[in-house]
């Protein structure tokens, strides 16, 4: 649910945020 929700805000987030997010998710 929560992975749903960011991606539904990915349009307005930081643009730094959004590659950390990516590589937190994929190298927790």
């Amino acid at each position: 649910m929560l992975d749903h929700t960011i991606s539904n805000l990915r349009p307005w987030f930081l643009p730094e945020f959004v590659p950390l997010y990516d590589r937190y998710k994929t190298n927790p």
